[in-house]
């Protein structure tokens, strides 16, 4: 099999790896992500007192709002973020370097970084779609995401899909060393460098991973949910409210996080080893 070939079926078996990742992160964490959104967004209240607010006056399934729109673009999100963060790991890696050895740090970061632009055009719909359904307290998309990009459109024609794209890339220029650093470190840490990983230690990489992503870059991702669901620019969504508000909702995020990556990781490392 020539090199071609070869590097086709890498990206194809990394882009079905990222697609169950991306289906698991989204069922597991959607709940608590739309409660983050709300508290970040204006609901006032502690964490239990916005679920019940959400409950009694939405319903339950009203957790599930803007669900939709990761879970049909799960798949591509994910995909994306582990296929173009892969290929820059090959970019960025020393000619000298052996394809079995650990790429330096610092290399990890600089792959980080070279994906978050990349990652965030295909990011950035998507959230801006889960974010207004998950902000809107009626039914006005009660016929999915769809629906809810139809009336962006109209609204604000096909740029408005796109709205909050430079501070995605930020939240992502931000976590995503944080997010891919950590993961290395704590699955080195655990040992065993062979190709089977266990799977509690794949979860527990990823765990650390998307609670580091959160932790370093939480005020911007807050910043981001306002300008996607409230429809404001970037200067009043951080001027608009005081310092303090921009670390609403982090305990709902810091929960979520370990839980929703975890899987996210490892749906992605043990289908590409069942598939390599």
């Amino acid at each position: 099999m020539n090199q071609s070939n070869t590097t086709f079926k890498q990206v194809a078996i990394e882009l079905t790896g990222g697609t169950i990742g991306g289906l698991l992160q989204a069922l597991v964490g959607h709940p608590l992500d739309l409660i983050k959104l709300r508290m970040q967004t204006g609901s006032q209240g502690s964490l239990m007192q916005v679920i019940n607010s959400v409950v009694r006056t939405e319903g339950l399934k009203s957790l599930f709002k803007g669900l939709s729109s990761p879970l049909f673009g799960a798949g591509l999100l994910n995909a994306c973020l582990f296929t173009v963060n892969a290929q820059m790991r090959r970019l960025v890696r020393p000619h000298q370097l052996d394809s079995g050895v650990p790429l330096p740090m610092s290399r990890v970061i600089i792959a980080a970084i070279l994906t978050a632009p990349i990652y965030a055009l295909v990011l950035t719909p998507v959230e801006r779609l889960k974010c207004t359904m998950q902000k809107s307290t009626t039914a006005e998309y009660k016929k999915g995401v769809f629906d809810c990009a139809s009336k962006v459109v109209q609204k604000e024609g096909v740029s408005g899909l796109w709205r909050g794209y430079s501070v995605t890339v930020m939240t992502r220029v931000i976590g995503s060393p944080a997010y891919f650093v950590v993961y290395d470190l704590v699955k080195a840490k655990l040992g065993d460098q062979s190709k089977e990983v266990a799977s509690w230690k794949l979860m527990a990489s990823g765990a650390a991973a998307g609670t580091a992503f959160f932790t370093v870059n939480y005020p911007v991702d807050c910043v981001k949910s306002r300008v996607q669901s409230m429809n404001i620019s970037v200067k009043r969504a951080i001027f608009g409210y005081s310092l303090k508000s921009l670390y609403r909702g982090f305990l709902p995020c810091i929960i979520r996080a370990p839980f929703a990556n975890g899987v996210a990781f490892l749906g992605f490392e043990k289908t590409v080893n069942v598939l390599s």
